[in-house]
């Protein structure tokens, strides 16, 4: 069994975290953060936000304060990417 030491070192490096189920679960890819800012969006009167992301913003927002913790051994957050492999 993979214990979280061991999962977090592979998050840290940017490797994938896991495959089950057909999904594969990975660090946050730059790639997909204007679909989590188009997500967050549309729910805007569910969230915390008063006001819609920008994609400005949002580029900001990853290269700020999520991709600094991909680098931790232990970060304070974990943000992935689930892929359907199917």
């Amino acid at each position: 069994m993979t214990s979280l030491d061991d999962h977090l070192r592979a998050f840290s490096r940017g490797e994938f975290l896991q495959e089950q189920g057909g999904y594969r679960y990975l660090p946050l890819r730059a790639e997909d953060v204007q679909a989590v800012r188009e997500w967050r969006n549309a729910q805007i009167e569910v969230l915390r936000q008063r006001h819609p992301i920008t994609p400005e913003a949002q580029e900001r927002w990853f290269r700020d304060q999520v991709l600094p913790t991909h680098a931790r051994p232990r970060p304070e957050f974990l943000l992935v990417s689930i892929l359907d492999q199917g």
